[in-house]
Parts: structure tokens; sequence; C-alpha cells
């Protein structure tokens, strides 16, 4: 009994320093979290994501239109990024399975829809969710 409640503290203090991906451990800078980074993007860009919440704004979307963009690589493996059109109209944004991107199909984000992704290295993103809300 006193190993395991040994080995279950250990695990809080791997847990509390930083999200634990097999066999790394990924700890965001004070950059990379707190207010989200707001991107006017346009059609056909690519989208560099540097913060853990990236709120996608209207100003670059096209009126009532689909943007496709492109999502460059992540900043690290084990890197979590949640992605959020947050604008109030009919304009969304489109990505697709790409280069930089392993997805569970096309993802469409209209108005506070999300796309949560991680690095699954340095060069790849994985997809964890996708809400349409």
């Amino acid at each position: 009994m006193r190993k395991l409640g040994i080995s279950l503290i250990i695990a809080a203090i791997i847990f509390a320093s930083g999200l634990w991906v097999i066999g790394a451990g990924y700890t965001p800078s004070s950059s990379e979290s707190g207010a989200p980074t707001a991107s006017a993007v346009t059609n056909g860009a690519t989208m560099t994501v540097t913060k853990q919440f990236h709120a996608i704004t209207g100003s670059g979307v096209a009126s009532g239109g689909t943007n496709i963009l492109t999502l460059a690589a992540p900043p690290g493996a084990g890197f979590i990024a949640v992605l959020t059109l947050a604008e109030a109209s009919s304009n969304v944004v489109s990505f697709a399975d790409q280069a930089s991107a392993n997805l569970g199909g096309t993802r469409v984000l209209g108005t506070n829809d999300t796309l949560t992704l991680i690095g699954l290295s340095t060069t790849k993103w994985l997809e964890l969710s996708f809400s349409n809300n």
C-alpha cells in the first residue's frame, strides 16, 4: 500500500508540472498561455498557432464565405491548442487534412465552434476533438 501511495504522489507532481505525454513532458511558457491570440485570416493563408487558445477573428474572413486555411507546424510535441471562430456571422473557416495536420475530416468552424489539436511532433498536429456549437 505504501508504494501505491508514493506512486500516486509522484504522478500528481508530474501532472501538476505540465502536460504529460508518453515519454515526454510539455510545459507551456507564459507567452503560450493566457489571453487568446486573435488572428484575422485570409482565404488560402497559413495560420500559425502560438497560444493554447486561438480565436480567429472576422476582419480577414470573406463575407458570407468559407475561408480554407493551412496550419503551420506546432511549436512542439505535446502542445495543445483550441481554435475557435470568434465572430457572430455567417462566415466560416475550414481546415482539411494536410501535411501539417491529421484531422478526422474537413473541419468547418462557424461561430463558437472549436477544434482542439495536439502537437504530435514539431511538424504535425493531431486532432483531439471538434465541437459544433
